[in-house]
Order: C-alpha cells, then sequence, then structure tokens
C-alpha cells in the first residue's frame, strides 16, 4: 500500500506491487470493477485506458488490471540508468516494454507541433 506523504491519502488494498517491475502495480479485475466502474467497462473494450493520475492496462486473460503513473510513462532505458532507478546487470527491463510506450499515430508530439 502507498501513502502519500504531503496529503496522507491512502491507495487502495487491492493494489499489490508486480514481481516484475518497480513502477507497476496490479490488481484484479473484479477488485478494479469495485473501484472504478467506468473504467471497468471502457478497459474490457480498449484494453488500456487512462484517468487523471495513472494509465491502466488489461491482461491478456482478461484476469488483471496493470497501472502505470504517468509520471513514470514512457522512460527509457536511458532514462532509469541516470535516475539511479535501473541496474543493466541486475534489473530487468518488464516495466519499458512496448505496450506501455505505443501512441496512437493520430497523436501530435510537442515538438510536431507549430507555435
Amino acid at each position: 500500500m502507498r501513502v502519500c506523504p504531503k496529503c496522507g491519502y491512502v491507495d487502495e488494498p487491492y493494489w499489490l506491487h508486480t514481481k516484475f517491475s518497480y513502477y507497476i502495480d496490479q490488481c484484479r479485475y473484479e477488485n478494479f470493477r469495485l473501484m472504478f466502474p467506468q473504467l471497468a467497462e471502457q478497459i474490457f473494450k480498449e484494453r488500456k485506458v487512462q484517468d487523471a493520475n495513472y494509465v491502466y492496462r488489461l491482461s491478456k486473460n482478461n484476469r488483471v488490471v496493470m497501472r502505470k503513473a504517468l509520471i513514470d510513462y514512457g522512460l527509457t532505458f536511458a532514462d532509469l540508468c541516470e535516475k539511479g532507478d535501473f541496474n543493466p546487470k541486475k534489473d530487468k527491463p518488464s516495466d519499458v516494454r512496448g505496450y506501455w510506450n505505443r501512441e496512437p499515430p493520430t497523436q501530435k508530439k510537442l515538438l510536431d507541433v507549430k507555435p
């Protein structure tokens, strides 16, 4: 469980840490449906949804929902090594997999937008 040091918000007890990543939490789909009924309907259709703070992804067997904070979304190996959170000799780079970093082709990047 996570606790915010500033406001004291305590995260739901359904969220568990995954064994393959520091940045991804998981919970069962049934519990996710209790916490977020609207997102649960949407994630079952789209497989990946986003709210104000997290990106949620439904597993292939439709049993587990994984979440990743938007702050950590799209980190590369170089970013992780610079932060000191990733050691390439010890850690596995599972949280930098492609399904978290894919962007829709219609989404414009910041550098593509003209001022």
